[in-house]
């Protein structure tokens, strides 16, 4: 046997641990393992600013929520979805009205897909096995 001297791990350890409920989808494990991992944090940006949602919001339903951030370019934000499970998916995506869609790579160029317009604030997108959705929501312009 080799020695290993130091390389024990001596001392007191600590550990988190999770259950889940065997009846569970793994679309909803993965969505609870990744809510234990990191909690949700929040910071208030100013004195007085309030906690009510804003006809802004933006909502995605039926597949792990990965990325929401402002897109490089400044147009708009992205906002990346994942399909954790072996089974296709559909995600309910809801944003503002007249919010345009568009389904850009990973490094935020088109796809060439078509752009969908948000009349109704509510879409559904189809993700493969273990698939990840890319959009970047942008205002229609006014003209």
């Amino acid at each position: 046997m080799l020695a290993t001297p130091e390389a024990q791990c001596q001392g007191p350890q600590t550990f988190d641990l999770a259950l889940g409920n065997a009846t569970a989808t793994d679309a909803d494990l993965a969505r609870r393992a990744a809510a234990f991992r990191t909690p949700p944090r929040a910071w208030q940006l100013r004195p007085g600013t309030t906690g009510e949602p804003s006809p802004g919001t933006i909502r995605a339903d039926g597949a792990l929520l990965t990325a929401l951030k402002p897109a490089e370019n400044r147009g708009g934000v992205i906002l990346r979805l994942g399909n954790p499970t072996p089974a296709a998916c559909e995600a309910r995506l809801t944003t503002p009205t007249g919010a345009l869609l568009l389904p850009v790579r990973l490094d935020e160029q088109p796809t060439g897909q078509q752009v969908v317009l948000q009349v109704a604030g509510e879409s559904t997108w189809q993700l493969a096995p273990f698939g990840r959705l890319t959009l970047r929501i942008s205002r229609r312009d006014r003209g």
